[in-house]
């Protein structure tokens, strides 16, 4: 019995397709829709082990639109997504997303990095900047430990939350 539970856990290490071993969203926790339209997004990134000077950017549907909408990350003159660094930047939208009309939210990696090809993903909130001036979460996962290595053109996609 040993020797079979060895030999599957170096198949799943080795083949990289165990999702026995990666707890998927065990950190995550989904906020509620917020009751007032949302103006703008404040999101924080905590970058793991694989920097990165790639393009990153925030996207989010609608439900009252079939297409994503995408804003870039970046402060200028600051090396953002660096190893083990804790990001925030805050999202201003061209129109207020009204109550309950987010429908998702994910990360994508557009590529552009000089000799880069992948950056890990290690902690991510989400929040809504209210009318009011207050915010409201809407997303949080502390430690995200699978599916969270992104190459040029690949995307994280947080839990489903029900907004």
């Amino acid at each position: 019995m040993k020797t079979r539970t060895l030999f599957l856990l170096i198949g799943c290490v080795l083949s990289y397709g165990c999702d026995v071993l990666c707890p998927e969203y065990d950190t995550a926790e989904c906020g509620q829709s917020p009751n007032l339209p949302i103006e703008a997004f404040e999101v924080t990134i905590t970058t793991g082990d694989e920097a990165t000077d790639m393009n990153i950017h925030l996207c989010w549907y609608l439900k009252s639109d079939s297409q994503s909408e995408c804003a870039y990350l970046d402060y200028e003159w600051h090396d953002d997504f660096e190893a083990w660094q804790t990001d925030s930047f805050t999202v201003g939208l061209d129109s207020d997303i009204e109550v309950g009309d987010l429908e998702s939210f994910y990360i994508y990696n557009s590529g552009g990095g000089f000799f880069e090809y992948s950056w890990e993903i290690a902690g991510l909130t989400l929040e809504a900047i209210l009318p009011d001036g207050s915010s409201w979460l809407l997303y949080d996962e502390s430690h995200i430990r699978c599916h969270n290595i992104l190459n040029q053109e690949e995307v994280y996609t947080p839990l489903e939350c029900p907004y």
